[in-house]
């Protein structure tokens, strides 16, 4: 289910920022899922249950950019903490190739327990919105300092891309500079001398 603009309930969480409602929407995706296969199986042919992979797999890319749109809506928003959430989930995900185990696994776990393994995020894809902005873009455009710390610590850092730029040429340092947000733009500026990024690609 989504609205008008395409904003799952997983991703509407992930704007709020309030961690149980988007441990419910993660829950309720886990359920989808389920019942989805539930049905597949129950209402299938020959043929279709050899095109059952298929359209199993086409829910789960769904998912799977619903889940990617609210890690880029949490850290518009300055979430820190939901932004890594969806990171580790998706990081889980994509480690053990199953959204229906992840999901189960995770919807009522604390941060904490699913924080994974340092090299487990060097498989994430970059994420980037319709414009071509990071999670540490969007966030350093709000000026939110704390997600943006939150998305360079040492295990995030790779997959942050600091030295990434969007679709205009701006990285996540010239889009804190943009707006105007000097601490951040302090901050970043460190962290591309500290890890020998160039400020603009």
């Amino acid at each position: 289910q989504v609205d008008k603009h395409g904003n799952s309930p997983l991703t509407l969480a992930a704007f709020g920022g309030d961690m149980s409602t988007l441990q419910y929407a993660l829950s309720t995706v886990g359920d989808d899922l389920k019942h989805k296969k539930e049905k597949l199986l129950n209402e299938s042919t020959e043929q279709s249950t050899q095109d059952l992979p298929v359209l199993l797999r086409s829910y789960e890319t769904t998912l799977e950019k619903q889940l990617k749109s609210a890690i880029l809506q949490a850290a518009e928003q300055g979430h820190a903490n939901v932004a890594l959430y969806l990171h580790a989930i998706l990081a889980k995900w994509i480690n053990n190739s199953s959204v229906e185990a992840t999901v189960a696994q995770s919807s009522d776990a604390p941060l904490s327990s699913c924080m994974i393994a340092d090299n487990a995020f060097d498989e994430l894809p970059i994420l980037v919105d319709e414009s071509g902005n990071t999670p540490l873009m969007l966030a350093a455009m709000g000026g939110h300092l704390h997600t943006v710390k939150s998305l360079t610590t040492e295990s995030m850092l790779k997959v942050s891309h600091i030295g990434a730029s969007n679709s205009v040429g701006e990285t996540a340092f010239l889009c804190a500079a943009w707006k105007a947000h000097l601490e951040t733009m302090q901050y970043l500026y460190q962290l591309h001398v500290e890890q020998s990024e160039p400020l603009q690609q």
